[in-house]
């Protein structure tokens, strides 16, 4: 169980701004300081506090025998505590576990923290209601380092409670070294499970600034030191938070409190959008000083005189994409080049020179090349919509965390992203879509929201030809034709990846739904040639795949989709429902069955009308000649956001889709 998993807005802010090479601020302490924000975040200043003794148990507690907040709880957080100091952060959780699936989801503690902090004076012990006290070994904790998405190293802790049984109350505390407070901190309140109090202590760093607080699912409250000159926070009687599928992360953290300091004196907000344009402007002129003549060169590689401006921009694109190495990536490539002595890119000029950089730098190569060429291209920043809610009102350039390129063509702004490596020139990747973005202007401010994109782009097409054998086994060939979000999450999750392990990450996928599926013959066709359309090829064998009864074979033809879970499983919803991004799915299914069965009565599944909201058919024909039953399932996501009043109506589509998904034909044998 995951008890205190790294929460993805703090996450992503950290790696993007950490990832900006540290400069001296230009114009505006909104941009520069940032950076510095990050790193003071991560490593902090001064000296931890000793640790107090174990707060006493109530006796009253021994008592209780349910949760009052929720009667069907299992386990109950009494008490979270956290303290952030400086250099580190102090963690201390009494929990109570009322029955046997209670024991279950505290069997196994995991601590998650960024590689560089560590967890340590990690301290547990369960009581029991007769007071005998059993004492976690050193022995028994664990700790194991694995990279997370966007390659951030993250080192999990782990540790079993001992003598865990029903109506015991486990304690449990720890420091992470380094995880103390700083610019940015993110409070969030709840758990998994009821929480009947949860305290915060927070000692800013004296870093200057101003302190704000945005307090989200909760009400707010003032915000003052105490004598201490510590900022306190309590709530009480906190529910489990709904964990549920396709919510907005900032909506699924529950009561949070984002504290920050702030280099913006209040002022208007128009006025603080036009100097944060100002200050992307500045960033634009430093790019695009690279020498004319490094450029020039440069460009007579790339274009041949007769584009227009959409032909220079894809141009463009597709050859910073795919020309330089980007360090952020883990292939082949960028291992090798960050492997001995790796050379040092914080200039466009430097990425010119050694054929590599860093998402930021390829993007910043690619203005400074569009800018030569003629076009009106600028370094703009564009929010993370599922991370946080951003918009003009709050009046903080650095929460605003990806840095792309902005183009002006006569259809408006085009936002574009080379540095994203495997998106075409339209597109940005899925979390930064519909979002607010600024962008570079000396004169004026220009905000705009990032556009999203057809579901037509991102489409994945699996053409598969399965024979049916007489004992219920399925076996054949299938090709997987990938483009936008689907190439690129395939390609990221598999950057490092070798063909082995792209088979088994297949079969195990393929096995969720599919039991004891056998993936072989794997084939992954333009892997890391970006600018090619992504095959996937493979052979698939599924023992056992239609059901045997007597002298009949049950199956359902639509075979990817056999055995998967509910998209919506819950009866009611807390959260929006926000798909990451509009998609498409065509599956041409050809299945030939044994030469002694017939089809009884096939009939194609009912038809389910997604309005708006999508697209979805399928058509079914059988050809008893050949013995071939060929299925062609068509899918469109056509909307991407749902106010939770509309989840009733979403998860009737979805269940009469699935429906559809799991219709079934019977082959019956014939008498010779």
């Amino acid at each position: 169980m995951k008890l205190l998993p790294l929460q993805r807005f703090v996450r992503l802010f950290a790696w993007f701004e950490l990832r900006r090479r540290a400069r001296p601020a230009v114009g505006m302490s909104v941009g520069g300081k940032a950076a510095l924000a990050a790193v003071v975040w991560w490593l902090g200043a001064g000296v931890a506090e000793a640790k107090n003794d174990w707060d006493p148990i109530d006796p009253a507690e021994w008592s209780r025998t349910q949760s009052e907040i929720d009667p069907e709880a299992h386990a109950e957080v009494i008490l979270k505590r956290i303290s952030y100091g400086n250099p580190n952060r102090e963690s201390y959780f009494r929990v109570r576990i009322y029955d046997e699936k209670g024991v279950e989801e505290y069997a196994k503690i995991e601590l998650e923290h960024r590689t560089g902090g560590r967890v340590r004076d990690l301290e547990a012990r369960t009581i029991k209601p007769d007071g005998t006290v059993l004492t976690l070994e050193k022995d028994d904790i664990f700790k194991q380092e694995t990279v997370k998405a966007r390659g951030v190293r993250v080192t999990t802790t782990s540790f079993a409670p001992p003598g865990l049984e029903p109506g015991v109350i486990i304690e449990y505390r720890y420091e992470v070294y380094n995880g103390g407070a700083g610019y940015v901190n993110l409070l969030t309140f709840q758990e998994s499970r009821p929480v009947r109090r949860c305290e915060y202590e927070v000692r800013i760093p004296p870093v200057g600034g101003y302190l704000r607080a945005l307090f989200m699912n909760r009400a707010k409250e003032p915000v003052k030191p105490d004598s201490r000159n510590r900022y306190n926070f309590v709530m009480e009687n906190l529910p489990a938070l709904a964990e549920e599928r396709f919510a907005p992360d900032f909506e699924g953290l529950g009561a949070a409190v984002l504290l920050y300091v702030s280099y913006s004196a209040g002022e208007d907000k128009d006025e603080y959008w036009r100097k944060a344009s100002g200050v992307l402007a500045k960033e634009t002129r430093a790019v695009t000083r690279t020498s004319k003549r490094l450029l020039r060169d440069e460009l007579a590689r790339i274009l041949d005189g007769s584009e227009d401006a959409e032909a220079k921009l894809r141009k463009l694109h597709d050859y910073c994409r795919s020309e330089f190495i980007n360090l952020n990536r883990e292939s082949p490539e960028a291992v090798a080049a960050q492997a001995d002595n790796p050379p040092e890119i914080d200039a466009v000029k430097d990425v010119l020179k050694h054929r590599m950089g860093d998402d930021q730098w390829i993007n910043r190569t690619f203005v400074a090349l569009a800018v030569a060429a003629g076009l009106d291209a600028r370094v703009a920043k564009v929010a993370d919509r599922q991370t946080f809610p951003m918009n003009r009102n709050i009046t903080e350039l650095y929460f605003i965390t990806r840095e792309v390129a902005a183009v002006k063509m006569a259809h408006g702004w085009l936002l574009t992203d080379p540095g994203a490596t495997y998106l075409p020139v339209t597109m940005l990747a899925p979390d930064y879509t519909y979002a607010m973005t600024c962008i570079g202007d000396a004169k004026q401010e220009v905000t705009v929201n990032s556009p999203g994109t057809s579901p037509k782009l991102s489409s994945r097409r699996r053409v598969a030809h399965f024979e049916l054998q007489s004992n219920g086994d399925l076996e054949g060939t299938v090709e997987e034709h990938l483009s936008g979000y689907w190439a690129l999450a395939w390609r990221q999750n598999r950057d490092e990846d070798s063909a082995e392990e792209d088979r088994t990450s297949k079969e195990e996928w393929l096995r969720e739904s599919l039991s004891d599926a056998e993936v072989t013959e794997y084939e992954a066709e333009n892997k890391y040639a970006v600018l090619q359309p992504l095959v996937v090829r493979y052979h698939l064998k599924v023992p056992a795949f239609a059901e045997r009864t007597g002298s009949r074979l049950f199956f359902s033809p639509a075979v990817f989709q056999r055995g998967q879970d509910p998209i919506f499983e819950a009866e009611t919803r807390e959260n929006r429902i926000v798909f990451p991004y509009l998609w498409s799915e065509v599956d041409e299914i050809t299945i030939t069955y044994p030469e002694d069965f017939k089809l009884e009565e096939p009939s194609a599944p009912s038809p389910v009308d997604f309005g708006r909201m999508g697209a979805f058919e399928v058509r079914l024909q059988v050809n008893p000649k050949t013995r071939e039953i060929q299925l062609t399932r068509l899918w469109a996501l056509g909307e991407l956001a749902h106010e939770s009043s509309r989840y009733p109506y979403l998860k009737g589509l979805f269940e009469a889709r699935q429906e559809a998904d799991n219709h079934t034909l019977t082959l019956r044998r014939q008498r010779k």
